[in-house]
């Protein structure tokens, strides 16, 4: 196994994997991820759209109580969980750190296994969405990561 750490900047469309490797003093893009369904409205998600039913007032409108957004987002984060999974039992990378927007991370922690949940460095889940930012600037945002990849002793 690697001592490489890789860092996953998400939200329910688009995932960044990234990697602080020993060898590099900037942030290695692994794999860019999109889900375009998460980008589109309830409306066009759900087969049927809002009902209606009548109450004593009269008629008022009601959803889903699975909201197709967030379906889709957890359908993103299993995605995401898979290949994490994958590329960890390949030996690809030893630890992780993910970052993002607190709705969207805690569908990602939901689905990572107890393994990947292991892999997590004790500062490592961060609640922020940083997928607009370029390579450059994620390294810069995450430059304590590639130090301690750098680092000799085990993290």
């Amino acid at each position: 196994m690697t001592k490489d750490i890789w860092i996953v900047v998400a939200n329910s469309s688009k995932a960044l994997i990234c990697a602080a490797q020993k060898k590099s003093s900037h942030l290695v893009l692994i794999e860019h991820l999109e889900h375009a369904a998460s980008r589109l409205q309830n409306r066009d998600l759900a087969a049927d759209k809002a009902g209606y039913r009548s109450s004593k007032g009269g008629t008022s409108s009601y959803e889903d109580k699975n909201n197709p957004k967030h379906l889709e987002a957890k359908h993103f984060a299993e995605i995401i969980s898979k290949k994490l999974q994958e590329e960890h039992n390949h030996g690809k990378y030893s630890h992780l750190a993910i970052c993002s927007g607190n709705g969207f991370l805690k569908f990602l922690e939901e689905k990572l296994s107890s393994n990947l949940k292991n892999c997590i460095l004790p500062e490592g889940l961060i609640h922020h969405d940083y997928t607009e930012k370029n390579l450059a600037e994620l390294t810069e945002i995450f430059k304590h990561f590639i130090k301690k990849a750098h680092a000799p002793i085990e993290i």
